[in-house]
């Protein structure tokens, strides 16, 4: 198993770098791909979005992420208030980079025109993601670029 983050628990050794063992990979995908990001990505796709781009698994194609990633854990208080609590912080293996505030930056950076302006069939950045890989394929049919 390639790793692509590790954690450190609320009040953990920053140097002890570990992963949930449940969310270990359970299967693999080894056809060409490509994933999608933008602003409105948070919290799990954000770790999808950095692992998809640590692990080169294929072109990163929107816009930058918006940077919120923690594992919070909550807890009911006497009175009947839900009490939630950063209990994890996420990193990016290899660099060390701290995901929360730090947003995954696309490898094919596209823009998408504000709601009111957008085609109601148009996707800007499927497409651009579909033309990466069609590009790729053209020019390696083996494998692509990835």
């Amino acid at each position: 198993v390639r790793r692509h983050a590790y954690t450190v628990p609320r009040g953990g050794d920053p140097k002890v770098k570990a992963y949930p063992q449940g969310r270990l990979r359970l299967a693999a995908w080894t056809r060409p791909a490509a994933a999608l990001c933008n602003e409105d990505s948070y919290s799990n796709a954000e770790i999808f979005s950095h692992a998809f781009k640590t692990l080169k698994r294929g072109p990163l194609v929107g816009s930058p992420t918006f940077g919120a990633v923690i594992s919070t854990g909550g807890m009911y208080t006497l009175d009947g208030a839900l009490v939630r609590l950063p209990s994890r912080g996420w990193y990016v293996a290899g660099t060390g980079v701290n995901m929360e505030h730090h947003g995954a930056v696309p490898d094919v950076v596209v823009w998408q025109p504000p709601a009111e302006d957008t085609s109601k069939t148009t996707d800007t950045q499927l497409a651009r993601a579909v033309q990466v890989l069609l590009d790729d394929l053209a020019t390696d049919p083996r494998r692509g670029m990835w």
